[in-house]
């Protein structure tokens, strides 16, 4: 039996690169941008329990019930990048109705953001598969997973059984085909791309122990997302007997790069009021919240907070104070930032807050 000769390691990462490509084995050493990359949804708290927002080159999925908050958060994120990026590109799979005019309210530039209207499952996947393959956006939403139909279920009458055909397609594109597209190189610079798919909460038939809610699509694209978030909104804001906002919560269900089961609440006013225009959050109270919860601000004595050169006697006049200076709401944010992604230059998370 002839002897078989061994190679050194030159040869063979040389034989593996012929034979699969560049990149396949890669040295920690020579990888590009180590630290997972982030992109912000806009909300300072919400960033903050994501572990610095949502990590960029993986798919998240955000779940909740009707009028929770879901697709909002998703606005939030796109008109987030376009403020800090120029040349921000959004694929949005619109498997539901999109009211053009209520993003141009919150601030979305709609000509970088590109439409897929309609609601065919294969058709939308594919869609999104080439505009990521290609590096053509940064991101990709879809809104939401439900609302897509496979062709074989769409072309049955109603009683013709075609259970298990969308969870088959969401496994095979979340698990298969969807992170291969959006894996990028780990040594060159290359333009990375995140996901977000928005479900909804269903309740399951029977179940009279434990959580009953289900998210539908199955369950083998759950081990695809880095990270899932349940929004619920946990209150309406009343001016006066008028609803004008509500107060909506993200909590974690998993996260692979922060700790999970945290949770965080803003304001959002969907109607004008004293103070805040309409389609706007409460950004200063969410970042006066999140510098008292990571400790950025210094408790003197007699109620004092302090930062910096700053002094406050009381929470009031502290929310006040912070409300009148952008610059020092940029500092404050950029001091949390620091405390919860260390590694992340904070100064690529930073929004400027409008009141």
């Amino acid at each position: 039996m002839p002897v078989k000769t061994i190679k050194s390691a030159a040869e063979v990462l040389r034989d593996i690169t012929r034979a699969h490509g560049e990149d396949v084995v890669v040295l920690g050493s020579q990888m590009k941008g180590r630290t997972i990359g982030r992109m912000s949804t806009g909300v300072l708290s919400y960033d903050a329990i994501l572990g610095g927002g949502w990590p960029v080159g993986s798919w998240s999925e955000v779940i909740g019930n009707e009028s929770h908050g879901k697709t909002l958060l998703a606005q939030s994120t796109v008109i987030t990048g376009q403020r800090r990026d120029p040349k921000h590109r959004t694929l949005w799979i619109a498997g539901e109705p999109v009211n053009f005019e209520w993003c141009e309210t919150l601030g979305m530039d709609l000509e970088r953001v590109e439409f897929v209207p309609g609601n065919n499952m294969e058709m939308a996947y594919d869609i999104a598969l080439k505009f990521m393959e290609n590096r053509l956006v940064d991101l990709v939403i879809i809104d939401s997973l439900p609302s897509l139909i496979p062709t074989s279920e769409d072309d049955r009458e109603f009683d013709e059984l075609t259970i298990g055909r969308a969870a088959m397609l969401n496994n095979k594109f979340f698990v298969r085909k969807a992170t291969t597209a959006m894996k990028r190189s780990y040594t060159r610079k290359d333009r990375p791309c995140t996901g977000i798919a928005i479900n909804q909460w269903r309740d399951r038939v029977g179940v009279t122990h434990g959580d009953p809610r289900i998210a539908p699509g199955g369950l083998g694209k759950n081990f695809a997302f880095y990270v899932r978030v349940d929004m619920t909104r946990t209150e309406w804001i009343k001016n006066g007997t008028m609803v004008v906002g509500g107060r909506f919560r993200m909590r974690t269900i998993k996260n692979k790069v922060a700790p999970v089961n945290r949770s965080a609440e803003i304001n959002f006013y969907f109607d004008a009021v004293p103070g805040f225009e309409r389609g706007r959050f409460d950004h200063v109270e969410d970042i006066v919240a999140a510098g008292l919860y990571y400790d950025v601000f210094g408790v003197g004595g007699g109620g004092y907070y302090v930062f910096g050169e700053h002094r406050w006697r009381g929470k009031e006049k502290l929310v006040a104070g912070v409300r009148e200076d952008l610059d020092l709401q940029a500092e404050i944010r950029g001091a949390v930032m620091h405390v919860v992604n260390p590694e992340a230059d904070a100064r690529k998370v930073r929004i400027v807050a409008r009141r």
